[in-house]
């Protein structure tokens, strides 16, 4: 829903803190704060919390965000012309990128929401996702986080939810 809705939400999740990458004098800097990620049997899912401004203001202000699914997709979230949020899946062929059919989704609010089907990216059980999350402006590269490497986690299998359960 695009916002901090129950503390339980993504209390689990794994948290990359952009401040982390940084030293002292630059943590204040930059636009993300952290990006939260998880996952289900079925989606991985990912957050993207702000300093100061909500990504409703920045897309208005013409900000892009792309989730770069490694090695061969990008996930592109931006608002059109008319107002509403587009988001786009393309995946790496040749020395090109083609756009797919996708069922991806996002909620923008006070926070920015992403779910993406495995099946969108044809990963199976216990292959590794890496991703990388960039913000741009009118095409400009502001922000890349990590700054080098990749987060990574790996597709659950169809025992992952037992494995996982406690009393």
């Amino acid at each position: 829903d695009g916002e901090v809705t129950n503390y339980f939400e993504w209390l689990t999740a794994g948290h990359y803190y952009v401040a982390d990458q940084f030293g002292t004098m630059h943590r204040a800097g930059t636009i993300i704060g952290q990006i939260l990620f998880g996952f289900d049997t079925e989606n991985a899912y990912f957050r993207l919390d702000f300093h100061q401004h909500p990504p409703v203001d920045l897309f208005r202000e013409g900000y892009s965000f792309q989730i770069f699914l490694l090695p061969s997709f990008i996930l592109s979230i931006y608002q059109k012309e008319d107002g509403s949020i587009e988001i786009s899946l393309e995946r790496e062929r040749d020395d090109g990128w083609i756009r797919l059919d996708h069922h991806c989704e996002c909620a923008v609010g006070s926070i920015l929401e992403v779910k993406v089907p495995f099946s969108d990216l044809n990963a199976r059980s216990a292959e590794t996702i890496r991703f990388r999350i960039m913000l741009s402006q009118k095409d400009i590269v502001l922000e890349e986080h990590p700054q080098a490497g990749s987060i990574q986690f790996q597709v659950p299998g169809p025992h992952f939810e037992e494995m996982d359960w406690e009393v």
